[in-house]
This record gives structure tokens, C-alpha cells and sequence, in this order.
């Protein structure tokens, strides 16, 4: 009888220190204290000090013991700038970036951990570009401008080489 007792006593204590979700070794951030299985939004903070005004609110997906990522649609806002991106997260990875500047112009593509431009599409009034970003400069791509010319090779300090 006292077996039955501890093997179920066991099984309470094993199941009690299982994960909620899936098992991440190391993730960018924090999203407070109280998460369960149950927590579908959040917000969160980066852990690097040297990217703390930076926060996402939106969609998290559970891990660990009582953690969570980005995973879904949400907005990262910076603090210092007052900029916002609309994001989308696979498990605390960014995916998908869209950001719209001051001077009205867009970027729409991949993005870095560190929230530069990495590949994707930057559109202004004066012209359109699609290619990879070093940094915040033009890389390789093609741009478009609105007279119809257009380039498609390398830049060097954002003019055609």
C-alpha cells in the first residue's frame, strides 16, 4: 500500500517539474513573472542591458518553467525613439519586419536580432528597393526610381558601383 502511495506521489512530483511548452537552452527575452501554459499575449523586454528600451507586446508562445517568447504578430516599440516595428516571431526569432519612418518611407523584409535591415523591400517617394542591407545601407539589389530607371548590382554608400 505504501508503494501505491509513493508511486503516485512520484508521478504528482515528476509531472509538476515538466516545461510548459517547449524547451529553448537560451532566448533574448524576458517576459515577466506568472506565465502558464494558458499565456497567449504578453509583453516583454529584451535581456541585453544595451537593448533595454526596446519592448515587444503581442502574441508569446510558453517555455521552459514559466517563460515565454515572441511567437505570433505583436510590436516592438523603442523607448529612446518612439519608432515601431510590426513583427512577426517563430519561438523568439524574428521572422517577418515591417517599419515605417518619420519622412513617411517603409521597410518590409527580414530583419536582425539588433533590429537592423538584413533583405527585403524599402520604398520612399523617390524610389523603390529590393535587395540585402549592410547595416543600414544598401547592399545588393535593385532599385527602382519614380522616372522608371533603375539599377540592379552592388552600392557602395547608397550609390550604384
Amino acid at each position: 500500500m505504501k508503494l501505491k502511495y509513493f508511486v503516485i506521489a512520484s508521478i504528482i512530483f515528476v509531472s509538476s517539474c515538466t516545461t510548459i511548452g517547449p524547451s529553448l537552452s537560451y532566448h533574448n527575452w524576458n517576459c515577466g513573472t506568472g506565465i502558464t501554459a494558458e499565456t497567449k499575449t504578453a509583453t516583454c523586454k529584451l535581456k541585453q542591458e544595451y537593448m533595454s528600451e526596446y519592448t515587444y507586446v503581442g502574441s508569446v508562445q510558453p517555455v521552459n518553467f514559466s517563460e515565454a517568447v515572441p511567437d505570433g504578430k505583436g510590436v516592438i516599440s523603442n523607448a529612446a525613439t518612439g519608432e515601431k516595428i510590426e513583427t512577426t516571431y517563430s519561438l523568439g526569432n524574428l521572422k517577418k519586419a515591417k517599419q515605417q519612418y518619420a519622412d513617411g518611407s517603409i521597410f518590409e523584409g527580414q530583419m536582425s536580432n539588433l533590429f537592423t535591415r538584413v533583405y527585403g523591400e524599402f520604398r520612399n517617394s523617390d524610389y523603390e528597393y529590393v535587395g540585402s542591407f549592410s547595416g543600414p545601407l544598401m547592399n545588393e539589389g535593385k532599385i527602382t526610381w519614380k522616372n522608371k530607371n533603375s539599377f540592379d548590382g552592388t552600392f557602395i554608400n547608397e550609390k550604384p558601383n
